[in-house]
């Protein structure tokens, strides 16, 4: 009876050596497949092997052959490549809010994703973080939850937020019913766009700072993306040729750039010109400048004002 029910288990078995054993650079030969089951007390002939592999194939597992010098069978098409869990591992690690002992165990179940030839390499990759959180924030955990069902279901949110009045270090807690637009991850942060029901207004709202978050019945309108940002517009920028690569880190790689005069060059991005848009530009010093149209460079004249009159 035991034997039979060995031989169960046997498909099962020969699916979960192929997943943790094989991948394009590892098959395993029909041999070692049989020596495998034997070790877990299974008996298999050779001709059973095959039916098994086309009893998997059936069931939609990517079961593999090659010939050759590395002949054998191997799991092909995983539900997430090497390149993918490598890049989904990096991103666990970079995270500041993933304390260390977390890291690891999220790496360790992404890594059970590969063969175990595969999991040695996503176990190399560390990347170090400053300011890792020391263990996880299970309120900002649970504030993000509800604010995802907030933003599905439209419904508007309710939660205490803190304002700076005229002491530097004296926070004033504000009642805000803000109806949410989307999630953003900024400078390291969590941070709520959405519409404030009492101003109507649009604002961020710091997601860690949110105390007693709470989704209520009322309906909102919806992640109307327009709405909370302002519309991206044709800009032409003028920089020195050595900025270029400044201009291409914020606005990507397929930026196109028309030499001028004495190492000058000119780029049209888009954009919205936004107090971040013209603080960037402003942090490039006198080497790049808007070119046009007139109402972006009024925009920048306008901001530098303001900022001079502050002082």
């Amino acid at each position: 009876m035991a034997k039979r029910a060995n031989q169960k288990e046997k498909l099962l078995l020969l699916w979960r050596l192929l997943w943790e054993r094989t991948d394009e650079s590892h098959p395993m030969r029909l041999q070692e497949l049989i020596d495998a089951l034997a070790g877990a007390g299974i008996r298999a002939e050779r001709k059973s092997i095959y039916t098994d592999i086309q009893a998997l194939r059936a069931a939609g597992v990517d079961v593999r052959s090659r010939k050759g010098r590395q002949a054998g069978w191997y799991l092909g098409k995983r539900p997430l490549d090497l390149g993918q869990l490598k890049l989904l591992t990096d991103a666990v690690q970079l995270c500041p809010l993933v304390p260390a002992g977390r890291a690891e165990e999220l790496s360790a179940a992404l890594s059970a994703l590969a063969s175990t030839h595969q999991a040695g390499q996503l176990r190399q990759r560390r990347v170090r973080v400053d300011r890792r959180a020391a263990e996880l924030d299970k309120g900002l955990c649970s504030n993000v939850d509800k604010l995802h069902t907030a933003i599905t279901n439209r419904k508007i949110v309710l939660f205490q937020y803190p304002e700076y009045r005229e002491k530097a270090n004296e926070a004033v807690s504000a009642r805000c019913l803000v109806d949410p637009a989307e999630l953003l991850w900024t400078q390291g942060h969590y941070t709520l766009a959405g519409v404030d029901q009492h101003t109507g207004q649009a604002g961020r709202y710091r997601v860690d700072r949110m105390e007693g978050l709470v989704v209520t019945a009322l309906t909102g309108a919806g992640p109307d993306r327009t709405v909370y940002a302002p519309a991206p517009e044709e800009i032409t920028l003028r920089c020195r040729a050595e900025l270029a690569g400044a201009v291409r880190d914020r606005f990507g790689p397929e930026v196109s750039f028309r030499p001028g005069e004495e190492g000058w060059c000119t780029a049209a991005v888009s954009t919205a010109v936004d107090p971040a848009f013209l603080g960037w530009l402003f942090a490039l010093g006198e080497g790049a400048y808007i070119a046009g149209p007139d109402w972006a460079a009024r925009r920048m004249r306008e901001q530098l004002a303001a900022a001079a009159a502050r002082y």
